[in-house]
């Protein structure tokens, strides 16, 4: 007799069943000895404990004594291993143990597995439009989508653009149905512009819209260089005319540099030779092959060219890169109009480039006024406390050297506002604005026991994660509940975090809130129970390096090997090690046990201190670079501690980038962990504390 044979998933719903008969047997039983602690079915708040491990036996956890527990399996861990299993009829029905935030949780994730019908994707768009992810569970919603009526492909996009040619062509019919053919060709456009299509969906558009798209033939031959999109590049040829296509070819001669570059530009219109792609791929073909003089005076040229880069963003990187490194060189006006030349609007590039231009204006060419026009725009164009600070304190500079000390002291008391960054202290410091006191974030943390924050689905379904072994979605619907521009609110999610004992994730918070101008000191700068071990240097310092390493997320690991709370290096925690004397050093012990790192980490802080005076500069040039990269520094461009030698200068610097920021983060903690542990936030000014020996060793106890 032949058995039947059944899918992998048909044997694993069985097992399912089998195991879930007996764990929610066990549920049940536990669950007559004591009640949930929260009504909504949600595990309580404040343990303190992250999950590592999930089995088949429960989760492992770290209790706040950093022992491992094994807590037995939520209901939850069963619904989404049936739903991994392709189960989701049996996931729904065991969700409901869980409460009504694990049977949401459930729906989710089905739906972001793009199995919903159009209407059960509808619902849930419109009951739950502040969950995460829903970019991805629009994504892969799409194409059932495409069966719905014109209403509810409307309501599903909601004023959003498409990610798929499917989505494009399904929402513009619904839009012609309904009488807005403007608006379905603009949709229709802009994808044509700006997106990648499938080969079907490509020809779908253009046999029905060619009228319509064939004048923005060339923009998206533009699109797809810059995107590397070669196939789709290729399916263009018969769509354009042979002198689009010649330009499109040479362009990507340029880029690699193949033989025929220069004679297929040669017999292209002068016009098509200034195209930005195509001098681009020149400028790349450069770089390649280390022609770096001439790919700097290429970019030079075509940077002049009003809109002339194509992609701005595309040459930035090496353009920050070029402008630094003339700067070093000597060659000022080289540097200073490539730094002032970007055609950027925005973004981190655009903040730099536009600060570097004003800087090099400022202090090489002695033109303040033009300087200051640069440091008025980078102002106008950022938002972050760290961007605003060293745009108003530079322009109080370019205002001193232009003699108008009025200007200049309201520039520096703007840039007093943002103390909770380097150049924000710098700017207080001149413009004679006292320490903020509310960056001490001291009193009790405001009360996150409300019902918009208790009630809220997304804590609810962050604790059920958490508790289910799923620790990385959890901090995603915290970061969620995060995304308001509400102070209280925000202040609110921090005090819940601060009750559960995690620092990492009031770290991530802060730096949310920092990035849309809103600053929650507390949290930001969070308290670590690390500042209450006997370290051997000042805790404010320990707590700077820990939140600028690992944002005091314990366990994790770099991609060069560093790891745990304060990011060691393997080989210089073991040598650490041995100098303490501890024997029962191993690598595992480095990475999960958070005091065992911070005992090593700070005693190598030590040996900085004592090798560089307790200069806060050289101490963590030394940590991030190491020591021996803060001795070159020192013998190329000068002992920062030398009188003589302008710090600010010093530390703009610092060949490497992400050295320079090192620098400049851990700096700005000083003062607010300081203030954060009652202290004197400014024991001396903060330019002098840059110079100067502030972080000595601290003599054991005994002594």
């Amino acid at each position: 007799m032949t058995l039947p044979r059944y899918s992998a998933h048909f044997a694993l719903s069985i097992a399912l069943c089998a195991a879930l008969a007996l764990g929610l047997v066990a549920l049940t039983r536990q669950g007559e000895k004591r009640q949930p602690s929260d009504a909504t079915g949600a595990p309580e708040e404040g343990t303190g404990e992250r999950p590592s491990v999930v089995g088949d036996l429960g989760t492992v956890v770290v209790d706040p004594e950093g022992a491992l527990r094994r807590m037995p399996p939520r209901p939850l861990t069963w619904a989404m291993q049936a739903g991994q299993a392709g189960n989701w009829a049996l996931a729904a029905e065991i969700a409901p143990r869980d409460g009504p935030a694990a049977v949401v949780l459930i729906e989710w994730m089905r739906l972001r597995d793009g199995l919903g019908t159009p209407q059960e994707v509808q619902a849930f768009l419109s009951a739950h439009p502040d969950w995460p992810g829903l970019a991805l569970l629009r994504l892969r919603n799409e194409a059932s989508m495409a069966n719905a009526s014109p209403d509810e492909i409307i309501a599903f996009y909601d004023g959003e653009m498409p990610q798929t040619g499917t989505g494009v062509i399904s929402l513009a019919a619904a839009l012609r149905a309904r009488g807005a053919a403007t608006q379905a060709d603009g949709i229709i456009v802009q994808a044509w512009q700006t997106m990648p299509l499938t080969e079907r969906d490509e020809t779908t558009l253009y046999d029905e819209q060619g009228d319509l798209l064939r004048i923005f033939n060339r923009d998206r031959m533009e699109m797809l260089f810059w995107e590397g999109e070669q196939e789709d590049l290729d399916r263009m040829r018969p769509r354009v005319s042979d002198r689009d296509w010649a330009l499109t070819q040479a362009r990507r001669l340029a880029r690699v540099g193949a033989p025929g570059t220069a004679e297929a530009i040669a017999a292209m219109p002068v016009a098509d030779r200034k195209d930005g792609a195509l001098v681009y791929g020149r400028f790349k073909a450069l770089v390649a092959v280390g022609k770096t003089e001439q790919a700097r005076l290429l970019m030079r040229v075509q940077s002049r060219i009003p809109e002339g880069l194509g992609n701005p963003e595309a040459w930035a990187g090496e353009r920050r890169n070029y402008v630094r490194e003339e700067l070093r060189r000597g060659d000022l006006k080289l540097a200073y109009d490539l730094a002032a030349h970007h055609q950027l609007s925005e973004g981190s590039a655009f903040a730099d480039l536009e600060w570097l231009a004003g800087f090099i204006a400022l202090r090489k060419l002695d033109q303040p006024r033009v300087a200051l026009n640069h440091f008025l725009k980078l102002a106008d164009g950022v938002e972050t406390p760290i961007s605003l600070g060293r745009a108003y304190y530079w322009m109080g500079r370019a205002y001193e050297a232009l003699g108008e000390a009025d200007h200049a002291t309201a520039a520096y008391t703007e840039g007093g506002r943002y103390q909770s960054s380097y150049y924000g202290l710098l700017a207080a410091e001149r413009g004679g604005v006292p320490f903020d006191a509310s960056l001490g974030g001291q009193g009790d943390p405001v009360d996150w026991r409300v019902p918009e924050v208790t009630d809220s689905l997304l804590r609810q379904a962050s604790a059920l994660l958490m508790a289910s072994g799923q620790p990385a979605q959890a901090d995603m619907f915290l970061m969620q509940m995060a995304d308001v521009e509400s102070p209280e609110v925000l202040n609110r999610v921090g005090a819940m975090l601060e009750a559960k004992g995690d620092a990492h994730m009031q770290v991530m918070l802060g730096k949310r809130a920092a990035s849309r101008g809103i600053v929650l000191p507390r949290h930001y700068y969070p308290l670590h129970p690390m500042a209450q071990l006997p370290l051997p240097v000042p805790p404010e310092l320990a707590l700077s390096i820990a939140r600028r390493e690992s944002e005091f997320a314990a366990g994790v690991s770099s991609g060069v090997g560093a790891g745990g709370l304060m990011q060691l290096m393997p080989a210089t925690a073991k040598e650490v090690a041995q100098k303490l004397g501890i024997d029962d050093h191993d690598q595992e012990k480095l990475l999960g046990d958070w005091q065992h790192n911070a005992t090593l980490g700070s005693a190598y802080l030590a040996q900085l201190a004592q090798r560089f005076s307790g200069n806060v500069v050289l101490m963590s040039i030394g940590y991030n670079a190491g020591p021996g990269r803060a001795g070159q520094w020192i013998d190329q461009f000068g002992d920062p501690r030398d009188p003589t030698v302008d710090i600010v200068d010093w530390v703009e610097g610092i060949p490497y980038s992400e050295t320079r920021n090192y620098v400049q983060r851990v700096a700005e903690s000083l003062p607010i962990y300081r203030a954060r542990l009652g202290r004197d936030p400014l024991p001396v000014p903060f330019s002098a504390e840059l110079k100067g020996s502030t972080l000595l060793p601290l003599a054991p106890e005994s002594e």
